[in-house]
């Protein structure tokens, strides 16, 4: 029987790897998708690496349909792309605001929608 499959955004970040390691321990195998495609691949673990631009209006489904060709349907979404801007938030721009905001919450949203026709089988 195949292993369930953890979908993990920001993969190549500080909390990816962390969330990866849960994700193994728990029994899933490992979708592991960045910006640049770039994160590690723990030793011992089914594993692929997925590159995704999630601040594309399609990115997120793109991703989804990537991710479901190769390993099967998604049964878990650890959704931790993006950085977090540093100091007082007035002095935050409007741009970089929405930029964050698309990143977090409007990917957030979008991967949710792309996963959970095949959570639901």
């Amino acid at each position: 029987m195949a292993l369930p499959v953890a979908l993990i955004t920001g993969a190549s970040g500080k909390l990816g790897p962390i969330l990866a390691q849960a994700a193994a321990e728990a029994g899933y195998a490992l979708a592991l998708a960045g910006h640049q495609g770039r994160a590690e691949l723990p030793s011992g673990v089914l594993a692929q690496r997925f590159s995704a631009d999630l601040r594309r209006p399609n990115g997120a489904l793109a991703l989804v349909r990537r991710v479901e060709k190769k390993m099967g349907p998604v049964r878990a979404l650890l959704h931790a792309a993006g950085g977090f801007a540093t100091g007082p938030l007035s002095s935050l721009d409007r741009e970089r605001f929405d930029e964050e905001l698309a990143l977090h919450a409007g990917a957030l949203l979008s991967l949710v929608q792309a996963v959970r026709p095949g959570m639901r089988r």
